[in-house]
Order: structure tokens, then sequence, then C-alpha cells
């Protein structure tokens, strides 16, 4: 039955006998230390997660069975080769996904359903590429002309893999297809096309550039960047493009999730007047990104958006900002400053957790919800420029959880910065030698203080 010998860990090896006509959902599924499993003629379906997660080495499916659930075999990382019998006629979703020593998909020639050729598993007329086997050695592969989707998680881990050519005759390529293909280094996509699910080339950390012929109707490219047709959409920026400054086009007015995920030599963005939103992940760990700025019509930071941007140390966002959403900026560790804008109700939980180097904090008088988590780990935060008055801020409902550190900080209201005084001589200047000028916050409990230089006094 379903989940009948789950996570038997001591379990190494399965045969199962005639008399078993179905195997449960995750029937072994998480028994890792299972290395061989023999399935009698009398099997007829295998469930979903029936045996992932197991240490299973070869598998072959017997004729009699019919279906394999979804996720059946995934994550099966030992598993080297399968061989699929006449009889089977469906095949889940995701059977083979994360089965990374993968070489060979057979199946039997009197399959109605199903085919392979060289190891690659295709529905009966090849019009599907359902999974191209994550460690097969081949660095080169030509997708068929009979293909016309390339169907969730295909070519998923395929590390030898650094080109693939997609035929004239793929219209759809579905979520994930190339995800983690990490030797990856260039794509072109057909005219054909019509359809790219979501983080089709994720995790390409080799891809220099994705370029779509001129003539494709739903998408295109600019110097390798990928849109949609008529830009306004920018879906994903290379993660090796080797451009360390980079200028959104006019046209763009959104940031796809994960468009610029991992993109190791971005140092620079300036993100053009007509966006309008930043997607999930959209530049998580760029740790080579010192500098966005935002101008324009930006209202909204989606979650993680600049999730593990280590080298990020200034942001500028426009006042018409409305939100910054859960984890937007953590574990940006060199930001010191960032003003939120006065449209801002809320801030998402973690925004700036991990921000260890974060001093000061500028608050609008609009908010009103500082959620948990948001200052977590700032160690260093001091001073707090609050818009509004101290009534005022007290009316604001901070989350007890994870903000502790924010209770060290110094509190400036009506203000957006230090409070100076005149300021004292520290140091008299000569005729030759500046003198030095201390200024200091006038704020109650601020000890900062600020100092410039005063001009030689030069000779009569």
């Amino acid at each position: 039955g379903n989940s009948a010998f789950f996570m038997c860990i001591t379990l190494t090896s399965v045969v199962i006998p005639d008399s078993i006509v179905s195997i449960g959902d995750a029937a072994f599924g998480s028994s890792w230390s299972i290395s061989s499993v023999d399935i009698s003629n009398s099997v007829v379906s295998i469930g979903s997660d029936a045996f992932s997660n197991t240490g299973i080495k070869a598998i072959t499916i017997p004729d009699s069975v019919v279906s394999i659930g979804d996720e059946a075999f995934r994550g099966c990382s030992q598993l080297t080769s399968v061989e699929i019998g006449s009889g089977t006629t469906s095949i889940g979703d995701k059977v083979f996904r994360e089965c990374s020593n993968l070489t060979a998909i057979n199946v039997a020639e009197s399959n109605t359903a199903y085919v392979s050729v060289d190891g690659v598993l295709f529905n009966k007329d090849k019009t599907n590429l359902i999974k191209y086997p994550s460690n097969k050695t081949d660095t080169e592969y030509v997708i068929p002309n009979s293909v016309n989707t390339i169907e969730t998680y295909a070519f998923q881990g395929s590390e030898n893999i650094t080109c693939v050519t997609i035929s004239d005759s793929v219209v759809s390529i579905d979520d994930y297809a190339f995800l983690y293909c990490t030797n990856l280094t260039s794509i072109v996509i057909p005219d054909t096309v019509t359809s790219l699910g979501e983080r089709a080339f994720g995790e390409c950390v080799k891809l220099v550039t994705i370029d779509v012929n001129e003539n494709n109707d739903y998408y295109s490219s600019d110097d390798g960047v990928l849109f949609n047709k008529d830009k306004t959409v920018l879906i994903q920026y290379p993660s090796s493009k080797t451009t360390s400054n980079y200028i959104c086009p006019d046209s763009v007015t959104t940031i796809a999730d994960f468009a610029f995920q991992g993109s190791a030599n971005l140092a620079s963005v300036v993100i053009s007047e007509n966006v309008t939103s930043i997607g999930l992940h959209a530049f998580h760990e760029c740790t080579s990104l010192t500098s966005v700025e935002a101008i324009g019509n930006l209202t909204s930071i989606g979650s993680y958006a600049f999730f593990g941007c280590t080298s990020l140390e200034s942001v500028t966002v426009p006042d018409c900002l409305k939100s910054v959403c859960e984890r937007a900026f953590d574990g940006c560790a060199n930001l010191t400053v960032f003003t939120i804008p006065g449209n801002v109700t809320s801030v998402g939980s973690g925004a700036f957790a991990n921000c260890t180097n974060l001093v000061s904090i500028v608050l609008p008088v609009s908010l009103t919800y500082i959620e948990s988590y948001v200052f977590e780990h700032c160690v260093n935060l001091s001073y707090v420029f609050y818009g509004g008055s101290e009534a005022d801020w007290s009316a604001v409902t901070i989350d007890d959880v994870g903000n502790d550190l924010l209770a060290y900080a110094v509190v400036h209201y009506s203000t957006t910065g230090h409070m100076l005084n005149e300021g004292t001589v520290a140091t008299q200047p000569t005729c030759t030698v500046e003198g030095i000028l201390t200024k200091s916050c006038t704020t109650e409990g601020c000890t900062y203080t600020e100092s410039s230089a005063i001009d030689v006094l030069g000779h009569d």
C-alpha cells in the first residue's frame, strides 16, 4: 500500500512477488539504502514517488506495467540505466528528475506509447522530448525535427552538455526544461517557439547569450538578453554575460522573476523609468553587484529580489515605491544606509535581515507595520530617521520577533538625517595647515559626530 516501507533505511533490496499488482504511492520512498529492485510481471502500476530518493542503481520495468506515477524515481542519484517494457502507456511527470547519474533510458521496440533514441526518452511519434538522461556523456545535442515540446525538467542537471541545437519544429519549451545545465554556454531560440516556461534556462551558470530568431512573434533578444516580443518584460539576463554595467531598455516595464539571478559579472544596473516591478529573486546572489539605480515608476520590489547581493553598497529607489517584500535585501552585507520612500506602508518579513553593516535606515511617516525579522542580525544598526513625530512612531506596529536590534538604534523624528549643531573647532587652522571642525547630532542619545576641514589661514 501507500508508504508501506517509507523511510525503511535499513532495507537494501526489494523483490516484488507475483501476488502484487500495484506498488503504492511512496511505497519505498526515501528508503535510501535500497540498491536493487526486482519487479515481477504481475505488477500493473507503480505509484507516485514509489521509489523516490532510494539508492537503486538500475531498474527494469516489466512488460506488465501500464503506468508509472509522478516522480516515481525522483532523486535516485545512483540510478544509471532504465529499461521500460512494452506495456507501459502512461509515464507521469518528473519521473526521472534529479537522477544525476542516469546515462540511458531504453524502451522496448514493441511499446506503442513511448520510444527511446540513443538513450533519450520520447513519446512514440517523437513530438515530445520527455527526458534526456542527466549523465549522458555527449557534450552536444541536436533536438530531432519531429519534436514540438521539450517537457518540464527534460534536460535538468545535464552537466555535460555545452551546446543544444533547438530544431525549427519546437513550439514549447516547458518549465525548468534546462535547469542546472551548468556548462551550457549559449542558446538559440527558433522562430517557431511560442511558449517559454518558468525558468526554462534557470541556473545555467555558464550561459553567455540567449539569442532569438528575429522572425519569432513571441520573444526577442537584445545583445544576448531575453525579452518578450515587444521588450516590455526582461525575462533573462544570462548568468555569465561579461558586461559589468547594464542599463535596462526604456521599453521594459517588468523585470521577471529570477531575471538576473546569479549574474556573476554584473556590477551596476540602471532600472529604466518605465519599470514598475522587480520580480521575485530577480537579482538573487548577484555577488558582484555594487549599485542599483531605479528611476521613474518602480512601485514594487519582490521577495528575495536582492537576496545575497553581498557587494551591494548603493540602492536608489523612486518616491513612488509602494512595497518592499519579504527578504528583499536579506544578506546584503555591504549595504550601510537605505531610504524607504514615503508611499511604503509596510516592510516585508526579513527585508533587511543579515545586512550586518547597515548603520542607518530612513523610514517614512506612511509606514504602519514592520513585519518579523526585518532587521534580524543587523548588528550595526545605530540610527533610524523617521519622517513623523514621536507620537507617530509610537503608533507603528513593530513585530517583536527578530527586530530586537531596532530597540538599540537612536530614533530621530521628523527628519531624514542627523540634525547637526554649528560645531566646535577641534583643531585651529594655521597659515599652512587646515583646521578641523567637529559637528555633533543634537538628537537626545545620539553620539554621531562629523568632521570637516577648515581652510588654512594663509599669509598676509
